[in-house]
């Protein structure tokens, strides 16, 4: 299991430092148009357009960041948004700070990463990851064939809810979230960190 994680941990900064830093501009300014704007992104999976509304992200941002750059994590986690139903309960605003209630109801990927477990564990007993003797495209055209092979027999059926407390804060450009929560990242990834603590668990 050790092994497993190793080789993950290994692609994820690879992967994530290969994603070249984009500074973009808000196009909404006030917090109905930022809240719109931000949530419309995530269900896309556009970590790009997200970055315009979020100040900060929590660490596990490098999970969004490994996935987004490679084409089938962003074909996966964009189904997987397009399923998301996202409600706002309530906002409560104080001077340029603003606290936004949301309830997700959003795929929870066990499947996939079963799936992907598994892959990679194949891959590994065939010695097809021998990431010190690979070319960084080698890397990551294996990485990207291994989420393609993971997506394969996923039902989308699988549903959580989860209620949020989001805050936001007024800048020059528009709104944005003060530090996007790995909470909320663990939402917009369906559960993906959730799931694969669960999964060591069980091992």
């Amino acid at each position: 299991m050790k092994k497993f994680y190793a080789v993950l941990l290994s692609m994820l900064l690879f992967v994530s430092a290969l994603i070249p830093a984009v500074e973009t501009e808000a196009a909404g300014k006030s917090l109905a148009a930022s809240e719109k704007a931000f949530f419309k992104e995530m269900k896309q999976f556009d970590y790009k357009g997200m970055k315009r509304y979020v100040k900060k992200w929590d660490k596990s941002v490098s999970d969004v960041e490994m996935m987004y750059a490679l084409p089938n994590g962003r074909k996966y986690f964009k189904k997987c948004g397009s399923k998301m139903q996202i409600k706002i309960l309530s906002t409560k605003v104080k001077g340029k700070k603003a606290d936004v209630k949301v309830k997700f109801r959003y795929m929870n990927g066990e499947d996939f990463i079963i799936n992907f477990y598994q892959v990679v564990l194949d891959y590994l007993i065939k010695g097809k990851l021998d990431l010190e003797h690979m070319s960084d495209q080698q890397i990551l055209k294996t990485f990207n064939a291994m989420l393609g092979q993971s997506m394969k027999g996923v039902k989308y059926k699988k549903y959580r809810t989860q209620t949020l407390t989001i805050r936001f804060v007024k800048t020059k450009s528009c709104w944005k979230i003060e530090k996007a929560s790995g909470k909320l990242i663990n939402v917009m990834l369906a559960n993906f960190e959730t799931n694969m603590e669960k999964l060591e668990k069980a091992k």
